[in-house]
């Protein structure tokens, strides 16, 4: 198979996969719309009549008179430009009826109904913005790594290259093309929406509709609305795959790439003009050279590999320990691809890149308090490698949180009376905690070491870290003994390997003297479940 056709059809395959993601994700969007839809039509019966009413207003009429309001959904203000406009004997009968006490609630239901329509519509709002970036957030962590392994298994080399940073799709998610980005654009579909029902209900009342009528008309009202965000989320999804898959062929050092059309019947005459074309990824342009071109467009890019981009992609697929070439086999499969990057190389799997991408502003504002708290020593000082602690090691951020709480319930309770001359004896730490050959402190010195990486030759290290945390941990349960007062303290201490453990360490001041003594040190035991 040729360069050309391999990447025609993988290119080919991928935008249909795409594709279908943001079909299942529309589909999701037009149940939201039918829900609504078919709520409204079940309570219509409370306003309009089962039959076509009698002395109504043409719909010319209605429509030059809701085209003269302000607020062309208001009723109060239709009927003070209805009685205000020429008389005739139609809108006269109309305005009897309009005021008529029996009518009344029939008004009240309607402007009821206005209120819900508001409230229903920015709740379709939220979860189709909600739909649509979790459809945005997968189709970038698909575009990006299947691009790589595409790359990867046309070429045979297993190069290295950066993972995918949230920021870079936050950016995008935020990013406007065409005028807006498509929070927006789902906005003004919604309120679009809810504004022609409003309108269609005050229309429908004026013109003397029929119940089953204004169902039928809310329903294609419904039916268009539900379209549009299809056409949004299918035209969207190709936007962003193209732009990950173009930061693909960039960190690939390709200086091109290929415009690849769907030729079929449906394919517009822009893409086929441009379709086997060749660009400059400096000259990238969406809309002009690369996809999307136009609404529900289906054309693609694929990256143009020659000679000098297989030479650089041949130097980084060497592995830095043993100088061999990393080659990938042609059958391997997309699956056992990315988990091997994930345990090569920390790439991310789509949950957690989801929740990084979701969470980046809150996480953006949790660790500027961290930053800004006692324990901003311990932090990580970027926001990446902060959200990397806290979705890919759980366990370590946990006790980041712990280090947090003991600090601040240190300055509310108080710490270690003296803790300024407290001792820490050698033969506390480095002959029972630290000694794996003691008959009651083995147990403990091997789970120092294994998780700390203290042991007990480097004994002072830890007696120091213990130190220090006592200054800032607070002192629990006080309590009399025959030879003085004891006192734990909990602490988060950091290992030489700058992994942590959580423990309980306990200190005597002895009758007669001020100073604490380190006692012993425990293990606090994890929940289950």
């Amino acid at each position: 198979m040729s360069s050309k056709d391999y990447w025609e059809n993988r290119k080919a395959q991928r935008m249909w996969e795409h594709m279908q993601k943001a079909e299942d994700t529309a589909d999701e969007i037009a149940k939201l719309y039918y829900s609504s839809s078919k709520y409204l039509n079940s309570n219509i019966n409370e306003i309009f009549d089962r039959y076509a009413a009698k002395h109504k207003l043409s719909k010319y009429e209605a429509k030059k008179l809701l085209n003269s309001l302000t607020d062309p959904t208001s009723f109060s203000e239709m009927l003070v430009k209805l009685k205000a406009s020429t008389s005739t004997e139609e809108k006269n009968e109309l305005i009897k009826v309009l005021e008529a006490p029996a009518y009344r609630s029939r008004i009240n239901r309607l402007e009821q109904m206005q209120k819900e329509i508001d409230v229903m519509m920015s709740k379709i709002y939220q979860q189709e913005k909600d739909f649509n970036t979790v459809n945005y957030i997968d189709i970038s962590h698909d575009a990006y790594y299947k691009s790589m392994y595409d790359i990867q298994v046309f070429t045979g080399y297993g190069f290295s290259f950066n993972q995918m940073n949230p920021q870079t799709v936050d950016k995008l998610l935020n990013s406007t093309w065409k005028g807006t980005n498509y929070s927006e654009r789902i906005w003004n579909n919604t309120q679009a929406l809810a504004k022609d029902i409003k309108e269609e209900l005050l229309m429908s009342m004026i013109t003397g509709k029929a119940e089953k009528e204004v169902a039928e008309d809310i329903a294609i009202k419904y039916c268009t609305a539900a379209s549009n965000a299809r056409r949004l989320v299918r035209t969207e999804s190709n936007y962003i795959a193209e732009e990950l898959e173009a930061q693909s062929y960039e960190e690939c050092g390709a200086k091109k790439y290929r415009f690849i059309a769907t030729l079929d019947l449906r394919t517009s005459e822009l893409c086929r003009d441009l379709d086997n074309k060749e660009f400059l990824l400096s000259k990238r342009r969406p809309g002009e050279n690369c996809p999307p071109m136009h609404p529900w467009c289906r054309s693609t890019t694929s990256i143009h590999i020659d000679e000098s981009v297989l030479k650089k992609l041949k130097r980084r697929a060497r592995d830095p320990e043993t100088g061999k070439t990393y080659l990938v086999s042609a059958d391997t499969k997309y699956k056992d691809w990315l988990e091997d990057q994930q345990d090569k190389h920390g790439v991310d799997d789509i949950e957690v890149f989801r929740k990084k991408v979701v969470n980046r502003n809150s996480d953006r504002k949790q660790h500027k308090q961290y930053m800004e708290s006692s324990i901003h020593d311990y932090v990580p000082k970027s926001i990446d490698n902060f959200q990397d602690l806290k979705y890919n090691n759980y366990e370590e951020f946990k006790l980041l949180k712990d280090r947090k709480s003991l600090y601040k319930r240190a300055i509310e309770k108080g710490t270690l009376p003296n803790y300024e001359v407290a001792s820490t004896p050698q033969d506390k730490v480095q002959r029972y905690l630290l000694n794996s050959n003691h008959k009651e402190g083995k147990s403990k010195a091997y789970v120092f070491n294994k998780r700390l990486g203290y042991n007990y030759e480097n004994w002072g290290m830890m007696s120091d870290e213990i130190f220090k945390e006592l200054a800032r941990c607070p002192a629990d349960n006080k309590r009399s003994t025959k030879y003085g007062v004891k006192y734990d303290v909990p602490m988060v201490l950091q290992g030489k390997n700058k992994k942590s453990l959580k423990i309980k360490t306990t200190w005597q001041i002895n009758k007669g003297s001020s100073i604490p003594r380190l006692v012993t040190a425990t293990f606090y035991k994890k929940k289950k479940g």
